[in-house]
């Protein structure tokens, strides 16, 4: 770099610095480490949700196995569920995610992220508890609404 001694020196280092260094303003770092002080804490329970949210969509998934099987994630907060083609024949589908958003549950079916429609990804980390269970509740309906509705196509 050269010595900036001329009427852009100004500009030029505050596009130098513009381009080279991305950070959060001073009080997003504060919290942020404030949030990281307390981070054992805010970590466990974290993962209590996570494990608690975890185990219902299991016990939801095991009460409703003849209607859906599931990819039982590794790590994270979502799950991907996948209707079974011998309970939802191609209009039943539909008919599953039109009866869970007439009752105010939306589901990510799989067209969004490149896979079949009958499959759908459920978050069960972000919900409270009462709003997953009654998510979950609301699926199970939705999931006999269709599945009695399983005639033509």
């Amino acid at each position: 770099m050269g010595n900036y001694t001329g009427p852009e020196a100004p500009h030029d280092l505050l596009l130098a610095k513009f381009n080279t260094v991305i950070s959060c303003s001073a009080v997003d770092e504060m919290l942020a480490l404030k949030l990281l002080d307390r981070r054992a804490s805010v970590l466990a329970e974290r993962c209590h949700r996570l494990r608690d949210g975890l185990q219902r969509t299991e016990d939801w998934v095991r009460g409703t196995n003849e209607y859906v099987d599931w990819v039982h994630p590794d790590a994270g907060a979502i799950c991907c569920i996948r209707l079974k083609a011998s309970a939802f024949n191609d209009a039943a589908v539909p008919r599953f995610y039109e009866a869970a958003l007439r009752q105010g549950v939306r589901v990510a079916n799989g067209l969004w992220f490149g896979d079949e429609m009958r499959v759908f990804r459920l978050g069960f980390g972000l919900p409270s508890m009462p709003d997953l269970d009654h998510a979950l509740t609301v699926l199970g309906t939705a999931l006999d609404h269709a599945a009695s509705h399983n005639g033509g196509s």
